[in-house]
C-alpha cells in the first residue's frame, strides 16, 4: 500500500486517539482524523504546531517518518525508528562485515544509473543528452574516475543555464528548492534503509563520520533526478524571489506518488525506493550482486 504523505503548514495541535492522527487547526477549530497506519511521511513546516510524545511514538512504531522544517521551510531534522526490522542484528552484522569489492561494485552501479537517469532527464526535457550518456559505460569500479562529477558539471550546465546559476547548495534559486526536494527523498530512503533492517549511518561510499544518513545519500543518487525531471517545468514558472511558499512545498511532496519505471512496470516513486532499500540488504547479505534502481519513465 502507498503510504499517504501529511504536511502541516498552520497553527494546530497534534495528538493521537484509537490509532489515528488528530489535527486540530486552531483558526476554526476543525478536527481531522489519519488513520496512522497509512501515514509514511509527516512534516511539520510552522512553529506554532504542537504536539504530544505519544503520537511520536505511534508514527516510529508504525514506521513512519517524520520530517521537522525551520522558519524558511527547510528541512532541519528527521525522526525515525531505531529498529524496523525483526532481523534488524544480522542485517547490521551483514552491513558492517560486508566486503570493500561489493561495496565499490554497488558504487559502480549506483552512479551508473545515476548518470543513465540524468541523460533521460536531459531527452525528456530535449536537451543534447549524448554528453551524459555516453559517460554510463566509463563508470569503474567504485566510479574511480569521478565519472559522477566529470557528469554532473555538463549535467547542471545545461540544466542551469536558464537560471544563470550553478549547482550549489549554498547558491541562489533553484538551488534552494533542490534543496528542499533532496531533503524529502533523503528522509524517504533513510525511512526505507532503516524498515529493511539496515542501518542509514553506514555508508559505502559517503562516510563522513558526522553523517548519521550516509548510506541514505549513497541509496538516494539515482533518485536526483527523477525530482529534477518533476521540478523543472514549474522552476521556470515559480517567482524566484518569494522563497518556497505552502503551494511550492505541496508540489514538491507530489515527487513521492511520480511514476517510476522497472522491467515489470510502473511504480510508484516511494515503493521504487523501498524496492531499492531491499535490494541493498540483499548484496549485504550476499543475495544480490548490486542494488536495484528504477529508470525515468518517458
Amino acid at each position: 500500500m502507498l503510504k499517504r504523505t501529511i504536511s502541516i503548514g498552520s497553527r494546530s495541535h497534534l495528538s493521537t486517539r484509537d490509532e489515528q492522527l488528530i489535527i486540530r487547526r486552531e483558526k476554526d477549530d476543525d478536527e481531522v482524523s489519519i488513520p496512522i497506519e497509512d501515514i509514511g511521511l509527516l512534516e511539520i513546516d510552522t512553529m506554532q504546531a504542537t504536539s504530544s510524545a505519544a503520537l511520536f511514538v505511534k508514527l516510529l512504531e508504525n514506521g513512519s517518518t517524520t520530517i521537522f522544517c525551520d522558519q524558511s521551510h527547510h528541512p532541519v531534522g528527521l525522526l525515525i525508528p531505531l529498529s524496523g526490522n525483526s532481523i534488524h542484528a544480522l542485517r547490521l552484522r551483514q552491513q558492517v562485515d560486508s566486503s570493500l569489492p561489493s561495496r565499490k561494485r554497488s558504487w559502480q552501479e549506483i552512479i551508473k544509473c545515476k548518470i543513465r537517469n540524468q541523460a533521460d532527464v536531459l531527452l525528456e526535457l530535449g536537451a543534447n543528452d549524448l554528453s551524459v550518456r555516453r559517460r554510463i559505460q566509463k563508470v569503474l569500479s567504485n566510479d574511480s574516475t569521478n565519472q559522477e562529477g566529470v557528469t554532473a558539471a555538463a549535467y547542471w550546465k545545461l540544466m542551469l543555464a536558464p537560471f544563470q546559476t550553478t549547482r550549489d547548495p549554498e547558491g541562489p534559486y533553484p538551488n534552494n528548492v533542490l534543496n528542499y526536494g533532496y531533503a524529502v527523498v533523503r528522509a524517504c530512503v533513510a525511512r526505507s534503509l532503516v524498515a529493511s533492517g539496515l542501518h542509514p549511518a553506514l555508508g559505502i561510499k559517503h562516510s563522513n563520520r558526522g553523517n548519521a544518513f550516509a548510506l541514505a545519500d549513497d541509496l538516494m543518487e539515482p533518485y536526483r533526478p527523477f525530482l529534477d525531471l518533476h521540478l523543472f517545468p514549474k522552476l521556470l514558472e515559480w517567482d524566484s524571489d518569494g522563497g518556497l511558499t505552502p503551494a511550492m512545498k505541496r508540489e514538491i511532496l507530489q515527487i513521492l506518488v511520480v511514476d517510476t519505471y522497472w522491467p515489470e512496470g510502473r511504480r510508484p516513486l516511494l515503493n521504487a525506493i523501498q524496492l531499492s532499500a531491499a535490494s541493498m540488504a540483499q548484496v549485504f547479505s550476499g543475495e544480490r550482486e548490486v542494488p536495484m534502481f528504477p529508470a525515468i519513465c518517458a
